[in-house]
């Protein structure tokens, strides 16, 4: 596991552990599967036209393999589970898998189980009828934080400047609705 990734998984235990404390229930135990998505690769796919693609399964007319192919043997990683899945359709252009690494895992899930939650989550999207390619969650946990630095540039806050102020309570109705970016 990377240190980025341990310290983490660190993290989440530690505010589990304090969300506990505050909810004053004692033990608060739920189960983490903590997989990390990366799309800083060089690794791209083709379908070989020696191949005969199955019914169903269209492969876009560039070459590109058909949305929701998994490639888990051979160029994965011996000491970690990873797998690449490209979960969108790649109308132009070579598409790019995205890589996922399954650092831990409580609920036991199978390879096939965490495969397909996968490509489920990338159909989530509120901005796009297809599937993208990364999971609901990643996508917009990237669009808030592209947002956040955005704001703090306009401010042109320095990182000293952020942790004096105490956060201004946000009104019940903005707090339970959902926020698009």
């Amino acid at each position: 596991m990377s240190a980025a990734a341990n310290r983490e998984l660190k993290s989440v235990f530690a505010t589990i552990k304090d969300m506990a404390e505050l909810a004053d229930q004692g033990r608060f135990d739920p189960t983490i599967t903590y997989i990390h998505i990366e799309r800083n690769h060089q690794m791209r796919f083709k379908v070989d036209e020696r191949l005969q693609m199955p019914r169903g399964f269209a492969s876009s007319s560039n070459g590109n393999v058909p949305a929701g192919t998994v490639v888990e043997k051979v160029i994965t990683s011996a000491k970690v589970y990873d797998f690449y899945l490209c979960s969108h359709y790649g109308a132009l252009g070579t598409s790019r898998p995205t890589r996922y690494i399954v650092y831990f895992d409580d609920w036991m899930l199978t390879a096939d189980q965490i495969q397909h939650a996968s490509f489920c989550l990338c159909f989530l999207t509120s901005n796009c009828t297809k599937a993208v390619s990364i999971p609901a969650p990643a996508y917009y946990a990237n669009k808030g934080c592209e947002r956040g630095r955005k704001y703090i540039n306009s401010c042109q806050l320095k990182r000293e400047m952020l942790h004096p102020y105490e956060p201004l309570p946000i009104p019940n109705p903005v707090s339970t609705t959902m926020y698009m970016v």
